[in-house]
């Protein structure tokens, strides 16, 4: 979209853009500068300057290295940078100037980092027209209006009020202003109340969570320490949780059977696990020095306890009024011939292998396990009166066994009247990764105009085109595209659920990295100060242990490190330095621990489960969901 000088006068927020190697670009300091800088108009934009922001920015002690422009931190008298560790004992401050630069429906932001800007401060955005490259500034406010000679409401409910032109003005700062500049007010209460307040006529009800967003985000919170208030010099906490204490009394004769492990209650139930899966999809088991022929011509290796119960549904009769789970009850499995047979003795219950919602077709052929009796085959398993449906899903829906999602759609409804679609959309996501829902496309349709009510709005923002109009087309596009973004973030995607519709690659952004991003997001000085604070408060033992977790991330050869010590012995604030150490150099540190309440107590932590994609019935066979170039293969390639 641009070329940019050096970093020392230009950064993009929004965009990045391609250096050229054979122009030299001095610092421009000022905007006027920018008109007659042949260099940079050299290496300018394909789009136009459209506006210079009002939000003039923020400033900080920073750098005084040209092309280092980082943050400095204080040391008694003097200054040091973060990033390049020059020190002065001088002050330099640098002030933000941010530039929208339009290309189409493309936008960046470019910052003017020098004391130069600091002249711009708390200015409007119309005392820079001069400087701007043949386009009108733009007000975040979005004014100048258009004329308007009557008053009217917009299809989302918006008044656009009437301005008239008359041709009258008034000058404020040198410039015309007309009737496109009046803000709306109420004379009464400006008066009244000597500040800018107005009062619109709310015309639909679903607006009117927009006008009260405080009402509808809950109570008012506040954590509170209780403490003895007799001597003030020294508070004594009271802990009102470690007060109470929740026992049960147990009797002598019970304590001693319980040290002496004997059973409290005991049962024999012979329990029969059945096992299942999808056509094809079966596990094949041999020794490691067997040849592949071998293998493919032992057709007992292929036959499962699953298969083998559909042959003998071939066989016997009595099978064919049995269901899986039913079947144990009738026959008996014998590993070594690897078939059933019919029982002669005793009684056996059976169980079949638990699959969550969202495992897709594996779910409703678990379903439909606990309804069809007798099947010989896969496709009978698909036979609803006759036909034979193409899915298990779909043979589900015909035999009834799932609902239509009714109460989801009802109660993404009812929330739409009091929740943002930015809520509604977390909670359609929450829903997916749930599993919950047996058709999400089907919610999808019902209620995609409730999560995309915000869409519209954010992509005139965006463009800085109040005018802008987008099909529906367009807006479900864009809605998807923000809930695969949540997806991205959780290491899951649209397309992961059958039915549900993806947005074409033309409008998902480049999201591969989003999961980086979230890792790279950390402040370094604020990562910094928390380092140096919490280095300086170290034991002689920890800061041993630190020094040589350190060694190895500088010298960057890895390595598995173990520490044990009781509660209460500073692992975690272990922990928390190395994190801070390591992600003030602008890294990546993945926290993981064993238990969610174990995860809390670190920056940034995540059980290994979630981190991981670690099954959470872990077996032998048992491996890490983790795709390959999927965002969390990514990250930990980057860790």
């Amino acid at each position: 979209m641009l070329a940019m000088g050096s970093s020392q006068s230009l950064s993009s927020t929004s965009s990045r853009a391609a250096l050229s190697d054979d122009k030299e670009v001095g610092i421009v300091k000022m905007l006027s500068e920018l008109q007659t800088t042949k260099e940079v108009r050299g290496l300018w934009f394909y789009g136009k300057i459209n506006a210079i922001l009002n939000a003039t920015g923020w400033a900080y002690m920073g750098c005084f290295k040209r092309s280092c422009r980082a943050r400095v931190i204080k040391y008694d008298n003097e200054f040091e940078c973060t990033k390049c560790g020059v020190r002065s004992s001088e002050e330099n401050w640098l002030y933000k100037l941010k530039l929208n630069v339009v290309h189409g429906r493309h936008k960046a932001e470019l910052l003017f980092w020098d004391q130069a800007c600091k002249q711009f401060l708390g200015k409007p955005a119309s005392d820079f027209r001069e400087h701007l490259d043949d386009d009108k500034g733009h007000c975040t406010k979005h004014f100048p209006k258009k004329f308007s000679q009557r008053t009217t409401i917009d299809k989302s409910g918006y008044p656009k009020y009437r301005r008239r032109n008359n041709g009258r003005s008034v000058e404020k700062n040198g410039h015309p202003m007309d009737n496109r500049y009046v803000i709306p007010h109420n004379r009464t209460l400006l008066l009244k109340y000597g500040g800018h307040i107005n009062v619109e006529w709310c015309n639909q009800s679903r607006s009117v969570k927009y006008l009260f967003k405080y009402i509808n985000k809950g109570d008012d919170r506040i954590t509170v320490a209780f403490s003895e208030a007799t001597d003030s010099s020294k508070p004594q906490k009271i802990d009102e949780i470690k007060m109470y204490y929740d026992c049960r009394y147990i009797s002598a004769c019970e304590a001693a059977w319980r040290i002496f492990s004997y059973h409290i209650h005991y049962r024999d139930v012979p329990v029969e696990r059945l096992s299942f899966h999808l056509p094809g999809e079966q596990n094949v088991y041999y020794k490691p020095d067997a040849s592949i022929e071998s293998v493919l011509r032992n057709t007992n290796l292929h036959s499962t306890k699953f298969i083998a119960w559909m042959r003998a549904n071939q066989l016997y009769q009595e099978a064919r009024e049995l269901t899986y789970v039913d079947f144990p009850s009738k026959f008996t499995w014998s590993k070594k011939k690897r078939e059933w047979s019919p029982r002669k003795r005793g009684f056996a219950v059976g169980r079949v292998f638990f699959v969550r919602p969202g495992a897709g077709e594996k779910y409703y052929l678990r379903v439909l396990l606990n309804v069809v009796k007798g099947p010989r085959s896969f496709e009978e398993l698909r036979t609803v009166d006759g036909k034979i449906y193409d899915t298990f899903r779909d043979a589900c829906y015909a035999r009834g066994l799932h609902g239509d999602d009714k109460e989801y759609i009802d109660g993404i409804t009812e929330s739409s009247h009091s929740a943002m679609a930015r809520w509604l959309r977390h909670l359609f996501v929450t829903l997916l990764l749930q599993g919950s829902m047996t058709k999400p496309e089907s919610v999808w349709e019902k209620c995609w105009e409730y999560l995309s009510e915000d869409i519209l709005y954010n992509v005139r923002k965006n463009l800085h085109d109040q005018e802008l109009e987008l099909d529906k087309g367009e807006i479900q596009k864009y809605c998807l595209v923000e809930i695969e973004k949540l997806l991205q973030q959780r290491g899951k995607s649209l397309r992961d659920y059958v039915g549900m519709p993806v947005p074409p690659d033309s409008y998902i952004p480049s999201m591969e990295d989003i999961l980086i991003h979230e890792e790279l997001k950390y402040d370094k000085c604020v990562m910094a100060e928390e380092h140096q604070k919490l280095l300086k408060d170290m034991t002689d033992e920890q800061r041993a242990v630190y020094e040589i977790i350190m060694e190895s991330v500088d010298r960057k050869c890895g390595g598995v490190f173990f520490l044990y010590g009781h509660g209460g012995t500073g692992k975690t604030y272990l922990w928390r330095t190395l994190s801070a150490a390591i992600r003030s150099r602008g890294e990546i540190v993945l926290n993981v621990a064993s238990s969610g309440i174990a995860s809390l107590l670190l920056p940034g932590g995540r059980t290994a489960h979630s981190r991981f994609a670690i099954p959470l019935n872990v077996t032998e066979d048992s491996t890490c969901n983790i795709k390959h170039g999927s965002p969390l293969a990514r990250l930990l390639e980057q860790t």
